[in-house]
């Protein structure tokens, strides 16, 4: 694109003087205004719904492994340290995805809050410790 820098003109077909004053053309690049996405609020609940779910998935997965230990070590207890493994693995395991995915869906949607944050490394712990206590309930 062609520009006057007297009158300032524009011009799509070259040309060296402008037609209406006679200055000078010079070329000039288009501006392109380019695409910003935008962020949306997060609200306050569901960032807090994402790091409960991630919390609570992360205490039911410690306590799974406790309670694993517990039946095998103190009690000689193989069946119930193997059923105390899968009943808090199964309630600790979809408790942590749930709130690992939320929590995820949160800073993606522009939360830069400490819930989100927390949320995820909470759910990921929680992930962890919920496929420990399965393995530690089938070792045992």
């Amino acid at each position: 694109m062609y520009c006057c820098p007297n009158c300032n003109r524009r011009s799509e077909q070259p040309s060296n003087y402008c037609p209406n004053c006679g200055s000078a053309m010079t070329m000039v690049q288009e501006y392109r205004e380019y695409y910003q996405p935008t962020t949306r609020k997060v609200p306050l609940a569901k960032k807090i719904v994402g790091m409960a779910l991630s919390a609570f998935g992360l205490v039911m997965a410690a306590t799974g492994v406790f309670e694993t230990l517990l039946f095998a070590a103190a009690y000689r207890d193989i069946k119930g340290g193997l059923i105390a493994a899968i009943i808090f693995g199964l309630f600790s395991l979809p408790g942590s995805i749930i709130g690992l995915s939320i929590s995820a869906s949160n800073i993606a949607n522009g939360d830069t809050s400490a819930f989100g944050k927390v949320g995820m490394i909470l759910g990921i712990v929680g992930i962890g410790a919920a496929a420990f206590s399965f393995l530690l309930g089938l070792v045992t």
